[in-house]
C-alpha cells in the first residue's frame, strides 16, 4: 500500500503491464491508466498504483503478493471489515496469479500521513482502534486468523535468539555492532525469564482482531466534510488476540475510555500494562524480521533499526519494573 512515496514511474505500454491484465479481468472493459507508480517492491510483495482506472477516474492500488498473505487480507477486507463499524478501503477484488502470487485491487487511499507526534492523530488512532477491538471481540475467529498472543511472540524471542547467534560468530562482526546484538541476546533470555509476568497481564483481557501493524506507515488522515477520519491499511500481519499489539503508541487513557463500558473489567493500570506487552510484542517481531536481512553479514541500515528496537525494548523492561 501507499507510502507516500514511489520507486519508478511507468507511462508506456500500461495496456500489457501484469498489474492492467490483471485489473482487466475484474473489468467488462480494458482501461489504460495514465501512469503506472511501483510504490513499494520487496521479496513479499509489489505493490502499483494504476492512475485514473478506478470509479470516477480515481487510483487503484494493485497489490501482487504471496498468496498466503493475500489470501489473508481478503478474508479481511471481503468478510470481517464490512461487519464492523470502523473505517476502511473499499475492496475491489483478487484475481488468482502464478507461482503462488496472487493480486489485490484496493481503492487508494491518499490522505495526511499519521503521526506519533501529532496529539489529534493519537486521538484518532485510540479512538479507531476502540472501536476495532469492542466491536470484533464477539466475532469469535480464533480459529481463522493467526495468533497474536503471548505463545505466538514467545516463539518468536527463541527463534530471534537462535538466528542471532551465528551473526555472533561472524568474525568479520564490528565490536560495536557485536554489543547491539549480544544485548539483544540477554534482553530476550530476560524476557523470557520473565515470559509469566506476560502471560499473567494478558490473562483474561477479551481476544479481539488486531490489525497487528498499526504504524504511521500504514494510516493516513483524510479529511471530508464530516471532518478527519482514520484510514488504516496493509492488513498483511491481521490477527486475533489480547489487543496488546496494536496498542503501541497510542493515547492508552484515552483508548481505555473508550472501551471500559464494553471491557467493564479492563482497568486504566491493565491498559498500560497491555501496552508495555505490545511494545515487546511489536518490537520483538520487529527485530526477527531485520535479523533475516543480516546474512551474510550486518549492514548499517539494519544495524540502526536494532539499535533504536533495543532501546525501546530496554525502557519496556524498565517501566515494568523487571530489571
Amino acid at each position: 500500500m501507499p507510502k507516500q512515496s514511489f520507486l519508478e514511474i511507468l507511462q508506456t505500454d500500461l495496456l500489457e503491464h501484469p498489474a492492467v491484465r490483471a485489473w482487466s479481468r475484474l473489468q467488462p472493459e480494458r482501461v489504460e491508466p495514465k501512469e503506472i507508480v511501483l510504490l513499494e517492491r520487496n521479496n513479499k510483495s509489489k505493490i502499483y498504483q494504476l492512475v485514473s482506472v478506478g470509479p470516477g477516474g480515481s487510483a487503484v492500488v494493485a497489490k501482487y503478493c504471496k498468496r498466503s498473505i493475500a489470501l489473508l487480507e481478503r478474508t479481511t477486507y471481503q468478510e470481517i471489515l464490512p461487519r464492523l463499524p470502523v473505517k476502511s478501503l473499499h475492496f475491489y477484488g483478487f484475481v488468482e496469479g502464478d507461482a503462488d502470487f496472487d493480486w489485490l485491487f484496493l481503492e487508494y487511499v491518499d490522505g495526511e500521513r499519521y503521526s506519533n507526534d501529532v496529539r489529534e492523530h493519537r486521538e484518532l488512532g485510540a479512538r479507531w482502534l476502540s472501536r476495532l477491538h469492542s466491536s470484533a471481540a464477539g466475532l469469535n475467529l480464533a480459529g481463522r486468523l493467526p495468533d497474536l498472543g503471548p505463545s505466538h511472540h514467545l516463539g518468536i524471542l527463541r527463534l530471534t535468539r537462535r538466528r542471532l547467534l551465528p551473526v555472533l560468530s561472524d568474525p568479520a562482526l564490528k565490536s560495536e555492532d557485536a554489543a547491539v546484538l549480544n544485548s539483544i541476546v540477554r534482553q530476550c533470555d530476560l524476557l523470557e525469564s520473565r515470559w509469566d509476568h506476560v502471560e499473567k497481564w494478558c490473562a483474561g483481557v477479551p481476544e479481539t482482531l488486531l490489525h497487528g501493524d498499526f504504524k504511521p506507515d500504514n494510516l493516513r488522515i483524510r479529511t471530508g466534510p464530516a471532518g478527519a477520519a482514520l484510514v488504516p491499511f496493509d492488513w498483511e500481519m491481521v490477527g486475533w488476540g489480547v489487543p496488546a499489539r496494536d496498542l503501541f503508541h497510542v493515547d492508552l487513557g484515552l483508548y481505555h475510555s473508550l472501551v471500559r463500558n464494553s471491557w467493564p473489567g479492563l482497568d486504566i493500570a491493565a491498559v498500560k500494562k497491555l501496552g508495555i506487552v505490545g511494545t515487546l510484542f511489536r518490537r520483538l517481531t520487529a527485530i526477527g524480521w531485520t535479523i533475516e536481512r543480516l546474512v551474510p553479514r550486518p549492514f548499517e541500515f539494519e544495524m540502526s533499526c536494532l539499535r533504536s528496537y533495543q532501546a525501546d525494548i530496554a525502557e519496556a523492561i524498565r517501566i515494568a519494573g523487571w530489571g
